[in-house]
């Protein structure tokens, strides 16, 4: 039970009593603003008095941050600590601080040789970072960070292009590498399959002759072989 109450009742030396009535328990996020009633009800009293009390609770941030692709859109949470964008598209960023007393909010960019990152906006419990034209420069790893005299909490966020091939794979990040690779793969292939390289092309025709059918030359190549071979003694 989070609630509880004790009451202290002693009598004076007039005659006359004190009760004293204590509620007991431990301020959370919940209870900023709540308001607590104290009423005292006596006989020999017409009306009973009232006493309201507005509890303040201080906090540090818990933080929220929004997104939209469009101006004219709604603002969506962002549940995942990535957002994949059109290259050239809109996109704005709302990080809001619930906080008591209000904290600063800063979004910051990571750069590797600025340790920290770079500040980019600020603001007291919200911060809106705004890009009209998504470029490949602002993709990259962001902070929105918030502090207030009772503590400090940041998140983090990865901005990438989606791909020019439709995909939600980040641009020149991985789809490039993997087209490398896959066409370097496929031309040694070719290379080995049509005999283009290894062996059988090289120059030094007498390790070709012993070479044989054990090794990766074909039989027609080792006919072949053995005539300039023999052209070459005669």
């Amino acid at each position: 039970m989070r609630y509880t109450t004790r009451e202290t009742t002693f009598r004076n030396a007039d005659g006359t009593f004190n009760t004293t009535s204590e509620l007991i328990f431990t301020p959370t996020l919940q209870d900023h603003r709540t308001i607590f009633t104290c009423q005292v009800y006596h006989l020999t009293s017409k009306e009973q008095v009232i006493k309201r009390i507005i509890l303040t609770v201080n906090y540090g941030p818990e933080l929220v941050i929004h997104y939209r692709t469009s101006d004219s859109d709604v603002f969506l949470p962002l549940l995942k600590n990535f957002i994949y964008v059109e290259h050239q598209s809109f996109l704005e960023l709302n990080c809001t601080a619930d906080s008591n007393p209000a904290s600063i909010v800063i979004w910051l960019k990571k750069f590797w040789a600025r340790r920290g990152g770079i500040q980019l906006v600020a603001g007291v419990s919200s911060s809106i970072l705004k890009k009209m034209n998504v470029d490949h420069s602002d993709s990259g790893d962001y902070i929105c960070r918030a502090h207030n005299g009772y503590d400090s909490k940041e998140s983090a966020l990865t901005i990438s292009l989606t791909s020019d091939f439709g995909s939600s794979f980040p641009v020149r990040s991985i789809t490039m590498p993997i087209f490398v690779v896959s066409i370097t793969l496929m031309l040694i292939w070719c290379c080995k399959r049509k005999g283009w390289c290894g062996p059988c092309n090289s120059g030094n025709s007498k390790q070709n002759e012993h070479r044989g059918r054990s090794g990766e030359c074909s039989t027609a190549e080792d006919v072949d072989v053995q005539k300039k071979i023999t052209t070459s003694e005669l």
